[in-house]
C-alpha cells in the first residue's frame, strides 16, 4: 500500500450578502405579526397589478379598478411575477404551503388523499416564536370532505365534534380553530353562536355579511385582528372564492360586465361562448374579495402596522383556456400563482421582482423573515428567499419544482424555460389529462400552445437534457411518487451543476454557529466517522466532494435541530486520494479534507 503525506486544511464556505436596501429582518423585541391571506383558485390576471404588466393580457379590458384594494399590497410593497404553486390543485398546493415539503413528501399529493397526520406547520413554527396562531377558513388536508365519509368532513373546532363525531381534532400546531372547516364550497354560513356548529347550505347563497362565507370568514379575521392589538400572531385567513359553483350575493351579480372579459387565444373554439359569462362571475366574486381585503387592511393599519401581510392563492383557473375549467394541468397559466407581500419599512413599496419561488419556500422564508427557527421533525424541502424580499441580494435557486396529482408528470420552471415530462407507460395520460405529454416552452411571454412546444426541437437539446436531470434528481432526492418511471425513461440522474459547486476558503468564519470535526480515523480505508454540531435548527447538508470538487455522495439532506451528530462514511468503495467534505446550514458552511488509502 502507497504511502501518503497527509495534510490537514481548514475550508469554509462564504456567503457574500450586501447590505439590506430598506431594513434586516426582525429582532426578538420587535418581531411583527403575519397575516396570510390565501385564496382558492385565484389566478393572476383578474389582479390589476398584475393584468396591466402580463405580456398576454396587454389588450385586457377588464377594468383597471377591478382590486384596488389588493393593489395596496403590491403598492406598499412586493410583488413576484414568478411564484409558483408545487401542484396545480388544492390539497397538494396547501399540503406544500403549510409545510415547506414537496406533495409527495406530505402524504397529501392528491384531493382525495389526507396530509399525514404527523406532519409539522407553519404554526408549530411560529408557536415557538412566541406567536399565537389562528386558521380561519378552508383547510382542504383531510381529503375531499365528503359528507358520506365524516372523517374527512366538516369542522374541526372541539366542541363540534357531536356534529361530526368521526372527524379527526388535529390541530397541525393552529391554537385557534374555532372557524376551519376541512373542505366544502357551500355558499351559505350562519354561526349562530361560539357554543354552536355553523349551518352550512349548499343550495342558499347568502345575502349577506352575515351568511356569505368569504364575508363571514373575513369578519371573523378582523374581530380577531383588532382583539388581538400588538400581540404578535399568526393567522391565516383562506377565502373559499373564487372557487365554483359560480353562485354569488345579489348585489355583486353585476359589478363586472361580459364585454369586459379578455378571451385569450388559448380559449377553445368550443368555449367561446362560455367563457365571457364565465369570467364575469368569477370577477364578481374577486370584486368581493377584494373589498373584504380593503376592510382587512384597514384593521391592520389600525391595529398594529407592524404586520407582515401576504396575499397569495392555492392555483389558478383556466377559464376556457385549453377547453378547461378548473386546474390540475400542467400549464403555467393555473401554476403561475400571485404572490404579494408588504411589510412596511422592511420590505421595498412597489417593488417587483423577477425570481423564481414556490410554496414550499413560504415556510423557511417567513422564519427567515422574523429571525425564527425551522422546527419541523421532517425535512424541509424548501428554501429561505427573505433576503431576496428585503433588497439584500445574494444568492438563490431562481426554480421551482411542479408536480402532478396522478404522479404521471413532473415539472420545472425557472425564468426561461418551462419544462414537463410525462410517464411514457401510462397510455391513459392523453385522454384523461388533456395536455401536451411532454413540453418545453419559452418563457417569453408567449401562450403555451402544442405551435410554441419546443420539446422537439434539436436547437434546445442541451436545455432540454439539462432541465430533464433536474426534474429526475429532485425526484428521486425526495424519493417522489414519480422518481422509478423517470429513472426508467432517462437514467440515473446526475448531480446539476449548480448544486456541485464548493467554495474553498481558508477563513474560519461560521465556527460559532456550525462546528465541524476532522474525520477519524484519518486517512482512512474504509469506514470513518465525521461529528459535527449546529447551534441553530434549520436543513443541514453533509456532502463529499472528490479532488475535481464534483459531488459523489449526501450523507445528509434533511432539517435538523440544534445539538451534536455524528455521521459514517463508507469509503471503500472509492479509489485512493484526496477527497472533501462539506457541512452546511443554510448559508454557512464548513469544509475539511480527508485522504482515502
Amino acid at each position: 500500500m502507497k504511502k501518503y503525506l497527509f495534510l490537514f486544511f481548514v475550508f469554509s464556505l462564504v456567503f457574500q450578502n450586501t447590505q439590506a436596501s430598506i431594513k434586516t429582518k426582525a429582532s426578538s423585541s420587535e418581531k411583527p405579526s403575519v397575516l396570510l391571506i390565501h385564496c382558492d383558485q385565484l389566478s393572476k390576471w383578474p389582479l390589476s397589478c398584475y393584468s396591466k404588466n402580463l405580456p398576454d393580457y396587454k389588450d385586457l379590458d377588464t377594468p383597471p379598478s377591478l382590486t384596488p384594494n389588493i393593489d395596496k399590497v403590491a403598492e406598499n410593497g412586493l410583488l413576484m411575477n414568478n411564484f409558483w404553486c408545487n401542484s396545480g390543485v388544492c390539497t397538494p398546493s396547501r399540503a406544500s404551503l403549510q409545510t415547506g415539503r414537496y406533495p409527495d413528501a406530505t402524504g397529501a399529493y392528491e384531493n382525495e388523499i389526507p396530509m399525514n397526520l404527523d406532519e409539522h406547520t407553519l404554526a408549530d413554527a411560529f408557536n415557538a416564536e412566541g406567536y399565537t396562531s389562528v386558521y380561519i377558513g378552508k383547510w382542504h388536508l383531510f381529503g375531499n370532505g365528503n359528507k358520506k365519509d365524516p372523517a374527512t368532513a366538516g369542522w374541526s373546532y372541539e366542541p363540534f365534534r357531536f356534529k361530526e363525531p368521526d372527524v379527526p381534532y388535529v390541530t397541525f400546531g393552529y391554537q385557534d380553530l374555532m372557524y376551519r372547516y376541512n373542505s366544502s364550497h357551500f355558499k351559505y354560513l350562519d354561526f349562530i353562536d361560539r357554543t354552536q356548529p355553523p349551518y352550512e347550505d349548499y343550495n342558499l347563497v347568502g345575502q349577506n355579511d352575515n351568511t356569505y362565507p368569504t364575508n363571514v370568514f373575513s369578519d371573523k379575521a378582523i374581530d380577531f385582528i383588532r382583539n388581538q392589538g400588538e400581540n404578535p400572531y399568526f393567522l391565516m385567513l383562506s377565502i373559499p372564492d373564487p372557487h365554483g359553483p359560480d353562485k354569488l350575493r345579489d348585489d355583486y351579480a353585476e359589478r363586472n360586465s361580459e364585454d369586459d372579459q379578455y378571451v385569450p387565444p388559448t380559449v377553445t373554439s368550443d368555449q367561446l361562448a362560455k367563457t365571457p359569462r364565465k369570467r364575469k362571475k368569477y370577477c364578481n366574486m374577486i370584486s368581493l374579495i377584494d373589498d373584504k381585503v380593503g376592510d382587512i387592511l384597514q384593521a391592520v393599519a389600525e391595529s398594529n402596522p407592524n404586520t407582515i401581510i401576504i396575499f397569495t392563492s392555492d392555483h389558478g383557473d383556466y377559464m376556457g383556456e385549453y377547453g378547461k375549467f378548473g386546474k390540475n394541468l400542467m400549464y403555467s397559466s393555473a401554476n403561475n400563482i400571485p404572490f404579494l407581500i408588504q411589510w412596511p419599512g422592511h420590505i421595498a413599496a412597489g417593488a417587483v421582482i423577477d425570481e423564481v419561488a414556490s410554496n414550499v419556500d413560504i415556510y423557511p422564508t417567513l422564519m427567515g423573515l422574523i429571525g425564527g427557527e425551522l422546527r419541523a421533525t421532517n425535512p424541509i424541502h424548501g428554501e429561505d428567499f427573505s433576503h431576496i424580499l428585503l433588497g439584500q441580494g445574494g444568492e438563490w435557486k431562481d426554480e421551482a419544482v411542479i408536480y402532478h396529482s396522478s404522479q404521471q408528470f413532473a415539472g420545472i420552471v425557472n425564468r426561461d424555460y418551462y419544462l414537463w415530462v410525462s410517464n411514457d407507460n401510462d397510455a391513459a395520460i392523453d385522454d384523461k389529462w388533456y395536455m401536451e405529454r411532454n413540453a418545453l416552452f419559452l418563457r417569453d411571454g408567449g401562450w403555451e400552445s402544442p405551435e410554441t412546444n419546443q420539446f422537439n426541437n434539436a436547437d434546445y437539446t442541451d436545455v432540454k437534457e439539462e432541465l430533464i436531470n433536474r426534474i429526475n434528481y429532485y425526484n428521486k432526492r425526495d424519493n417522489a411518487g414519480a422518481s422509478t418511471w423517470l429513472i426508467n425513461q432517462f437514467g440515473e440522474p446526475s448531480v446539476p451543476s449548480n448544486i456541485s459547486i464548493v467554495k474553498i476558503n481558508d477563513n474560519q468564519q461560521n465556527t460559532s454557529v456550525i462546528s465541524l470535526e476532522q474525520n477519524s480515523p484519518n486517512p482512512v480505508a474504509s469506514t470513518t466517522s465525521i461529528n459535527y454540531q449546529i447551534k441553530k435548527s434549520g436543513r443541514v447538508q453533509l456532502k463529499v466532494y472528490n479532488i475535481a470538487l464534483q459531488e459523489i455522495e449526501v450523507l445528509v439532506d434533511e432539517h435538523q435541530v440544534k445539538g451534536g451528530y455524528k455521521v459514517q462514511f463508507d469509503c471503500s468503495k472509492y479509489n485512493s486520494g484526496v477527497y472533501f467534505y462539506s457541512l452546511s446550514l443554510g448559508t454557512l458552511a464548513n469544509s475539511k479534507k480527508m485522504l482515502v488509502l
